[in-house]
């Protein structure tokens, strides 16, 4: 949880700063419906961003290094670029529908949820603790 929060904390700081720079350029807000769809979807294109950018890297996300996680492929090996695209797009997928996704975690033996199994990924503490 720690990992989310820090993690939508800072896209909230990007889309913080993108919205000051749209509005500092001179856009304007249309109260309609369509608009009220866009503001959410800005924000949800910016998070997407920021989750593919850590995976071009190869890295994890700064809220997964601030909490200690690090993303494993269930072989024991870190993952490569595909399989992190592939939990991107899995967790985008399982999310959607009221968050199915990631209640399985709840029924799951081993607290996985489906993007996990999709892509054969899952997070770890970082270091073993003695």
């Amino acid at each position: 949880m720690q990992a989310a929060a820090t993690d939508v904390a800072l896209a909230l700081a990007a889309w913080t700063v993108f919205l000051t720079v749209f509005f500092l350029c001179g856009g304007t807000v249309v109260w309609s419906r369509a608009a009220m769809a866009i503001w959410p979807l800005s924000f949800a294109l910016i998070f997407l961003f920021y989750k593919v950018a850590a995976c071009i890297r190869e890295v994890e996300t700064p809220g997964m290094q601030s909490a200690g996680l690090r993303l494993l492929h269930f072989d024991g090996r870190p993952p490569g670029k595909g399989r992190r695209l592939l939990r991107i797009a899995s967790s985008v997928l399982s999310a959607m529908p009221v968050g199915i996704g990631l209640w399985w975690a709840l029924a799951d033996e081993e607290h996985l949820t489906i993007y996990d199994h999709m892509s054969s990924t899952f997070s770890t503490p970082a270091r073993e603790r003695r």
